[in-house]
């Protein structure tokens, strides 16, 4: 199954039971002022960075979150707008060079499927090139040759969320642990959630991650459509 089919046919595990234990599963807030900080962290990473970048935000008008989708689903969306940023934009010289626009581009969008919510990051950086994620998880002891032989493009990229990849090499990849997007797949799989991946080598990255809508999402119809940039 394709990322984005694992989002659309979502249908929430979560228990009764688990509901019923999730802190503040009760109160809903609208989602536009839950992601509004959001925009200031990508600021600070692009800054960290040295690359200029804009974040755009589309969400659909109306939606609720319970505090159990926010605290699920928020540090993993500071890591993938953190990577986005660090490791999807490329320097402005090399983006230039490649007929990109100067100000590399991220965007958060919101897509409310039947079942489940899935907050899409997307940039339009270097993308996630197959062979060389492979050969990183092969040097880096993660998958073997014969395993990596059997694997389509997608399921080379699709190592990444191996608990222990990384892209950080020298001395500094002693001190990294490469489980960032693990841990987000960690994070989400015990909700009915997870994190999907599609990207183009020089085209940038899409990843989505998706929780369940009955783990507290709500649509009001009478609130517009909110969409913010920066």
């Amino acid at each position: 199954m394709g990322a984005d089919g694992r989002f659309r046919t979502a249908r929430g595990q979560v228990s009764a039971a688990q509901r019923d234990a999730l802190p503040g599963r009760d109160r809903r807030w609208p989602l536009p002022a839950a992601l509004a900080h959001l925009s200031g962290l990508v600021a600070e990473f692009a800054g960290r960075s040295g690359k200029p970048v804009s974040l755009a935000m589309n969400v659909p008008p109306g939606i609720l979150v319970s505090s159990a989708v926010v605290d699920a689903i928020m540090p993993v969306l500071v890591q993938l707008l953190r990577n986005a940023v660090n490791h999807g934009i490329e320097p402005s010289i090399f983006r230039v060079a490649g007929g990109k626009p100067l100000v590399g581009r991220v965007s958060l969008d919101i897509r409310l499927g039947q079942h489940a919510i899935g907050f899409a990051v997307k940039d339009d950086g270097r993308g996630i090139d197959p062979e060389e994620i492979a050969v990183i998880a092969v040097a880096s002891g993660l998958v073997g040759l014969e395993e990596v032989a059997r694997l389509r493009p997608a399921g080379m990229q699709a190592l990444i969320f191996r608990p222990g990849f990384t892209t950080v090499t020298g001395p500094a990849a002693a001190l990294h642990h490469g489980n960032g997007l693990a841990l987000g797949e960690a994070r989400l799989a015990p909700l009915g959630g997870g994190l999907t991946l599609q990207s183009r080598p020089g085209k940038g990255a899409t990843f989505t991650a998706f929780v369940p809508r009955d783990l507290g999402v709500d649509v009001r119809a009478d609130e517009g459509a909110s969409s913010h940039a920066a």
